[in-house]
């Protein structure tokens, strides 16, 4: 797709998800504080058939119409070197997500760490290849997952999402965060 063809698209996207979440504010509205059940179901069934209706057009627009030649989705694959190790803790890559996610305007989900906290000395990783934290942020369109290994001093990072967005906003925005003195960088289009 064209550029124009990406910014009519996001408008429109933006457009669909706008009216998705005025009629659930209105479905909530009518079901707090209408007197009269026969008026709020036919207003409720109304509504949730244009949800219906929304739904399936978002669908389309984000590239879900079953057109074997419409992209599923894009992924971004980060290798970073030479980073900081002391920004390889929960409380940085947390923070890492939540500005990733503002930087490509992806809506946050739930977030899960692995890592050696409250694990047994004897159990904890100490190889070089597994010694570090990973964590995966789910976000409203698929995942962000980065594990960390602090004795290599490196981060790997894929973001993976139907929705489009800037490879080099992410890149940017990670090798600064963590400051990597390289990076290997891959985007796809699956």
């Amino acid at each position: 797709m064209k550029k124009e063809q990406w910014d009519i698209f996001d408008k429109r996207h933006q457009h669909v998800e706008d009216q998705l979440h005025l009629l659930a504010r209105r479905i909530s509205e009518l079901e707090n504080n209408s007197t009269s059940y026969g008026y709020l179901s036919g207003e409720v069934n109304r509504l949730e058939q244009e949800i219906e209706r929304l739904n399936e057009e978002n669908a389309v627009l984000a590239g879900k119409d079953d057109d074997p030649g419409s992209p599923y989705g894009y992924e971004l694959v980060l290798d970073l070197q030479g980073c900081q190790v002391k920004t390889f803790t929960r409380s940085t890559i947390r923070r890492f997500f939540i500005a990733l996610c503002k930087a490509i305007d992806m809506r946050r989900c739930d977030l899960h760490f692995w890592d050696d906290r409250g694990v047994p000395t004897r159990e904890r990783q100490t190889a070089a290849h597994t010694q570090g934290t990973s964590a995966v942020q789910f976000i409203l369109t698929s995942t962000v997952v980065i594990h960390t290994l602090v004795q290599l001093g490196a981060a790997y990072i894929n973001v993976f999402s139907c929705k489009r967005f800037d490879p080099a906003t992410a890149e940017a925005l990670a090798r600064e965060w963590f400051g990597a003195k390289g990076c290997r960088a891959r985007f796809l289009v699956r």
